[in-house]
Formats: structure tokens, sequence, C-alpha cells
């Protein structure tokens, strides 16, 4: 198998896109709102988007956010984001908050949507 079929997701299936962020100091509540906001803007309404889920830090220590969407295929999601489909999508005033990022994409299983 070659480096690049290794890494290729399988077509047909649900995607769960999971980006994950660490905040810089003193800038947790406005990359929270940013998540809530510019990032559920991004792909709201796209063709393909089935869900998604925001998530902040479960104590007061923590400066680590999750933002997890939801995607009829892989498909959808190279349609949303192009070519760096694989790449953190950072809209304008994420990099100032952000120490570091990075994007995951993971199958969903037949157990992910209740019945």
């Amino acid at each position: 198998m070659s480096g690049s079929d290794r890494h290729e997701i399988r077509s047909s299936v649900p995607i769960l896109r999971l980006f994950k962020a660490r905040a810089k100091p003193n800038c947790e509540s406005a990359l929270a709102e940013k998540l809530a906001t510019s990032s559920v803007q991004v792909v709201h309404d796209e063709p393909g988007f089935l869900g998604l889920v925001c998530a902040g830090p479960a104590n007061n220590a923590d400066r680590d956010f999750v933002f997890a969407s939801m995607w009829r295929d892989v498909d959808a999601i190279k349609a949303r984001f192009g070519r760096d489909w694989r790449d953190s999508f950072l809209p304008p005033g994420y990099a100032e908050l952000i120490e570091e990022c990075s994007v995951e994409h993971y199958h969903l299983t037949e157990h992910s949507f209740p019945r």
C-alpha cells in the first residue's frame, strides 16, 4: 500500500472532522466565542453537513477546545475546504488566539446516529 493510499479516506461513509485547538493564555473566552459563531458559520448550510459539537475545557486549568463537524462523506468535506481539507481551517481572527491546533478525520459508525 502506498503512502497516499494509506491516508486516503473511504468515500461514501459519514465523516467526523475534529478540530482541536489550545487557546493562548487569557484567550479562552475569545476562542470559545469564535468557535460558537465563526466556526458554525463556516460549516452551517453547507451541502453534506450533518451536525456539530463544540466543546471547551472541563476545568479552569485547561485551555483545549474541540469543534467536531459531521459530514455525509469525504467529498462534502473536500467541497467545503478545498485542496487543503486535511489542514486546520482558521477563519480571520483565530491565529492570534490559538497556541496550537490540528484537524483529524474519523469514520462515523452506525451507532453515531440515533434510530
